[in-house]
């Protein structure tokens, strides 16, 4: 299973990016998600590093799944379901 990620590339930025990282974007047809407070960007996407990111750290899945289980972006005190 580890082959099917080998490929994924993914960087946190501060958000808003300026619009010449959204074009980037769309030409490699990258998805992002946004931190609980809205300050905070990951860009993930397959394929070459777009030139305007190729200098921003970047994760592994599994070290960005560690990230994103931190209170930055996950919520602490998920709804709960009634029985």
């Amino acid at each position: 299973m580890s082959g099917h990620w080998s490929n994924r590339h993914y960087v946190i930025r501060s958000y808003p990016q300026p619009p010449e990282v959204w074009a980037a974007q769309i030409e490699t047809d990258a998805k992002c998600r946004r931190s609980l407070d809205g300050s905070k960007v990951l860009l993930k996407w397959d394929g070459e590093t777009p030139a305007l990111l190729q200098l921003d750290p970047q994760y592994t899945h599994a070290g960005i799944r560690a990230i994103l289980a931190g209170p930055d972006w996950s919520d602490p005190d998920p709804p709960t379901e009634d029985p």
